[in-house]
Parts: structure tokens; C-alpha cells; sequence
């Protein structure tokens, strides 16, 4: 027999990812030998051992019914097309219970991972659900699906995964097909003591794979809690029975939707769009492809004028849907306060949002974002972090906390948060960005000039740089040279680089205030959206008390006080 010396080899030979090989372990009597009594101890497996485990494994099981006892039942993996049509049981094996304390508990639910490989949107789907039932219910914090995506089929051990996500307890389970037969394992663990706290199968037969999901993913959402927080139970219930194939699109849009670049966005919205062609009356689709316009007139080449009215009808119908989604409050909210500039409406329906989903962290995103173009301070802060913590590993929710630092003269906790989001995600255009719009801050032209050239390298944008060779010429008393570069930018800009909001930032900032205002009247007359922006972006900064200015803020209905 040949030994196989560790978890690398063992899923080589299995032709399986390391993770997946050690659920097979947990899960399934894998045959793995260790050198020493530990679980963390060096692993070796035999091959032959394992060929025999892989035969068995791949024989039919004797008869329907299910072992309630073991978890070693082999199944058969079916591969066939089609999960709708067959009939539904069900089976639980409890394991011992124990309960983590819920002062500081933090919980993150890893993909679900299918054994077999050929009902990954069921997986993801079921994956899904949980987060998003237990992010409703409100009572323990729970990761986003945006930070918790990255460990899908990963060797990352789970202490390790935990530490990334700052997750004091972790949800993982897997999906094996057999045939009409489905089994779904989920294992919830304390990663402070490396205690399993509790363990349940889930026998099911797919003649309704939605039905199947939903009842599966809110029995598991309602036993995690009872374990997290001592309480009975509540009466959970997951979000509508979704066809797989809409989630699967949705996801992906999102996917594509948090890469923050046009064509990201493009993508996302064609995605979307497939998603409601497969159910018309899949809430969350229609927040998606609203949120995709509304990013459109960020970092895409939409104006206000077409990117808003989409974004709100495609709002609108997400809420009369689901006129308790979370994702459906804040797509309005966005919308109510960058096109419709009713800020007051803006807060209400953000607040909505967050009564909806504690859990959201796009909605604190958002939220902290909006009260910071309002000039609060403090409150944009607090919500930039509460969406951070909940989304530690999203770059752009590290970025939009870092905007929130600069706002508020604190660049130095900007540089430090932004720091940290390039340390996962080292090409992330806006953090670059910002970086260096918080060493200018602090004065450091070269670390801005390194920042804006990696900008500029990958954005393949060098306008960047010649506004900063402005700052660098009014730093250094050149007033007229600092002129004469602005307007040669402004001459060789393309359309799409400058608006007239920015062209206004522009003359402000080298004092051609006349050209400044007539520039900004520009931009109130095009209703663009970064008007929301007056209180609080630099370049207006030498104006600010000026009552021209003052009268634009009132114009656009922001705080003068």
C-alpha cells in the first residue's frame, strides 16, 4: 500500500480540493490516520484504504430508509439533471447540544459544500438563506455573504477563516445527492474552544427543492440561535421559495455588482436581469439591478438623468414585493436622497432598512455614507464601522469607512483602514484613490503621488496626477502655474473624465471662482447626484462660507447650520 503523507496528497488523490477531503473525513469515516491523538496532529492515509472507502461510498444504499444514528450512511452522488418532482422526508440525528454565550457572539456561515459536485446552487442557495434568516431575526451579528464567499472550497483552516471574519462562531455544513434523496449536514462551532456545540442531519426527498430549502435553512437558522443565545427557538421562516437557477443569477450579480467598475455593473445588470426573467417575482433581482444603476452614475458613464429613474422603478417594485426587505429600503433610500435630494425621506427609509435587517451591511454602508454628506460627522462613522464589521473582508465597505475618516479630519485612520483593504485586495482602484486623497490631506505628496500612480496604472487615468501637481503648485506659492495647469487638464480632458461638479472642485481650488460658480450652476441645472456632496468634498472648501455657496447648499436642500 502506498502512504499518502498529508491532507494535499490525500486530495490529490481523491481529485478533491484539502477542505472538502476533510469534511469527507468529519462527515463521512474518510479513513485518515494521525500520528498522534490530536485532531490537529500530521495526517496520513493508505491509498488502497481509500479506494475501498471511495467503492463503498459510490454504492447504492441498501434501502430508503435512513440511518438516524450515524452520520458514515454512504450515499450515492447523483449527477441528474432536474430536482423538482420528487417526494419529501425527513430525518434528524441530534448531536450533544451546548450553548455559547451571546454577549460577543459573532457568527459566520461558511458555503455550504456539495460532496458531489453537481447541486452547487443548492448549496449556495441554502447558504443564502440561512444568512439572510438569521440576519432578519436581529439577535446575534451575522457576516455578509460578501466576506463569508471567498472561503467556498478553501484549505483555510477554520480557526484561521474565523480570525479573518472576526467570527467567534462558525456555521459550515454539506449537501450530498443520492439519487431523489438528499442529505444536508450542518455543525455549528464555538472557534474560541474548537467545540462542535451542535450537530443535525437533514433527510430530505426533492419533490420541491424550494420548499426543501427554505423549511431546511429556517430550522437550521432557529437551532443555531437557540444554541448562540439560551432562548426558546423563535418561529423562523426563510425568505420566499426561490428557483435556483434566479438565485444563482442573483448571486452572481452580486458578484459582479461589488467589483465597483462599470464593466462589473454591466455584467450585474445583465445577471439581474436574467434573474427575474427566471422568477418575475424574486424581490431581491430588482434591488440589485436598482443598486446597479444607481453605481452606474459612480463609477460608469451614466448621467443622474438615466441612471435614477431605472434605479427607482426597478426600487419600488423590489419593495411591493417585499415590503420587508431590507436590500428593497436601502435601494430607495439611495435613490430618495441622490436623485430626489429628500433627505429627510432618505434617513426613514434607511432606518426601515436596518429595522428590517440589523444584518445588512450594505444598509450601515449606505447609511453611514448619506449622514456624512449631511456633515454628521460621528453618526456617518459609527454606521461605516457597524458595515465593516459585518462585512470585514469588503473592500469597498473599508473604503466608504476610510471616506468617512477623511471627512471628518481624521486621514490618519483613513491611511490605516485603507491599508488594511489592500493587504486582501492589493488592486482595488478606489482605495488607491483614496489613499491618496488622505495622504494629500496630511500633506505627503510623495506617498500621494505613489498612491495616485498606482491609480493611474490601473485605471489608466492621468488626470489624477495633474490635479495633484495642482496642490503641489499651491503648496509651493505657484498660484499661476497651478492656473495654467488646471486649465490645460480641463482642455484635454475627455467628457466623461470631468462633469461640472468636478470642474467646479477645480476652479475653486486655484481660485477662479467665477468659473467655479458658473460650473456648479452647470451642475444643479443636470440634477447630478454629487451635489449631495457640497458639505463635505475638499475642493469647495475655499468657498465654503462664501453665501453663494451657502445658497447652492440650500438650493440642493442640505444643513447650513
Amino acid at each position: 500500500m502506498k502512504r499518502l503523507e498529508s491532507w494535499k496528497q490525500i486530495a490529490a488523490y481523491l481529485g478533491k480540493d484539502i477542505r472538502t477531503a476533510q469534511l469527507w473525513e468529519k462527515n463521512e469515516g474518510l479513513p485518515i490516520h494521525r500520528q498522534t491523538h490530536t485532531a490537529r496532529a500530521n495526517v496520513f492515509a493508505y491509498d488502497a484504504e481509500l479506494d475501498a472507502w471511495v467503492r463503498a461510498r459510490q454504492s447504492p444504499p441498501a434501502a430508503v430508509a435512513v440511518d438516524r444514528v450515524s452520520r458514515r450512511w454512504p450515499l450515492r452522488v447523483g449527477i441528474g439533471a432536474g430536482l423538482l418532482g420528487l417526494a419529501l422526508v425527513l430525518a434528524l440525528a441530534v448531536r450533544p447540544r451546548e450553548r455559547l454565550p451571546a454577549a460577543g457572539a459573532v457568527v459566520a456561515v461558511l458555503p455550504f459544500t456539495d460532496l458531489g459536485g453537481s447541486d452547487d446552487h443548492l448549496a449556495d442557495g441554502l447558504t443564502d438563506d440561512i444568512i439572510v434568516t438569521l440576519g432578519r431575526a436581529g439577535k446575534l451579528p451575522i457576516i455578509s455573504r460578501t466576506s463569508t464567499a471567498g472561503f467556498r472550497q478553501t484549505s483555510v483552516s477554520l480557526p484561521r477563516i474565523a480570525e479573518a471574519l472576526h467570527a467567534t462562531a462558525v456555521v459550515e455544513g454539506t449537501l450530498q445527492r443520492s439519487g431523489n434523496h438528499v442529505r444536508i449536514t450542518a455543525d455549528l462551532v464555538d472557534v474560541r474552544t474548537d467545540r462542535r456545540l451542535w450537530s443535525e442531519d437533514y433527510e430530505r426527498d426533492l419533490s420541491d427543492v424550494l420548499s426543501v430549502q427554505d423549511e431546511v435553512a429556517a430550522a437550521i437558522s432557529g437551532s443555531v440561535l437557540e444554541r448562540l443565545t439560551g432562548q426558546a427557538s423563535p418561529k423562523l421562516r426563510s425568505t420566499r421559495p426561490v428557483d435556483p437557477d434566479a438565485r444563482l443569477a442573483y448571486l452572481t450579480g452580486r458578484y459582479f455588482w461589488a467589483k465597483r467598475n462599470e464593466a462589473g455593473l454591466t455584467k450585474a445588470i445583465a445577471y439581474f436581469t436574467q434573474a427575474i426573467a427566471k422568477d418575475s417575482l424574486y424581490a431581491p433581482a430588482y434591488s440589485g439591478l436598482a443598486d446597479s444603476y444607481t453605481l452606474l452614475s459612480v463609477w460608469g458613464s451614466l448621467s443622474s438623468r438615466d441612471a435614477f429613474p431605472k434605479a427607482e422603478a426597478a426600487a419600488r417594485r423590489a419593495l411591493a414585493l417585499d415590503s420587508n426587505s431590507a436590500e428593497a429600503y436601502t435601494s430607495l433610500a439611495i435613490v430618495t436622497a441622490r436623485w430626489d435630494w429628500n433627505f429627510a425621506g432618505a434617513d426613514a427609509d434607511f432606518r426601515r432598512a436596518i429595522a428590517a435587517n440589523p444584518n445588512y451591511a450594505t444598509a450601515h454602508q449606505w447609511y453611514g455614507e448619506f449622514l456624512g454628506d449631511l456633515g454628521r460627522g460621528d453618526t456617518s462613522i459609527a454606521e461605516s464601522r457597524r458595515a465593516v464589521a459585518l462585512d470585514p473582508l469588503s473592500a469597498i465597505a473599508g473604503g466608504d469607512l476610510a471616506v468617512a475618516y477623511i471627512h471628518a479630519g481624521r486621514a490618519k485612520d483613513a491611511v490605516a483602514e485603507l491599508r488594511r483593504v489592500l493587504t486582501f485586495q492589493p488592486d482595488f482602484e478606489p482605495a488607491h484613490d483614496y489613499l491618496g486623497s488622505a495622504y494629500l490631506e496630511l500633506g505627503d505628496f510623495q506617498q500621494a503621488e505613489a498612491e495616485v500612480r498606482a491609480v493611474t496604472r490601473l485605471m489608466r487615468d492621468t488626470t489624477r496626477l495633474g490635479i495633484l501637481h495642482i496642490y503641489e503648485k499651491l503648496a509651493g506659492g505657484q498660484k499661476q502655474e497651478a492656473i495654467d495647469e488646471a486649465e490645460a487638464i480641463l482642455r484635454g480632458a475627455k467628457e466623461a473624465e470631468f462633469g461640472p461638479y468636478q470642474v467646479a472642485q477645480i476652479y475653486f481650488t486655484v481660485g477662479e471662482n467665477e468659473k467655479g460658480y458658473a460650473a456648479l450652476e452647470r451642475a444643479y441645472r443636470d440634477h447630478d447626484w454629487v451635489m449631495v456632496n457640497l458639505l463635505v468634498d475638499e475642493g469647495f472648501a475655499p468657498v465654503r462660507r462664501e453665501p453663494r455657496f451657502r445658497a447652492m447648499v440650500r438650493r440642493v436642500g442640505l444643513p447650513t447650520a
